[in-house]
């Protein structure tokens, strides 16, 4: 498999999908569906760190907001 910097496993199954044939249709169909799904990817992820103890600003000293964190792990 090919890495590809920056990308989030919704992504690099889309590719690895998409190289080995499995999906069919123009690219820009697909293109599409992925930035929905990459909108839904980040809310979940926004979600899990409030939700869980990603956070954890007492013990790390986190001072990033979800947004931020998501921007520098997740973002293109």
């Amino acid at each position: 498999m090919k890495t590809h910097p920056k990308k989030s496993s919704l992504e690099l199954l889309v590719i690895a999908l998409y190289e080995k044939g499995f999906l069919q249709g123009n690219g820009n169909d697909i293109d599409d569906l992925l930035e929905e799904h990459k909108l839904l990817h980040k809310n979940e992820i926004m979600d899990a760190r409030t939700n869980g103890r990603w956070s954890c600003t007492e013990k790390y000293g986190e001072s990033r907001t979800n947004k931020q964190y998501y921007d520098e792990n997740f973002s293109n």
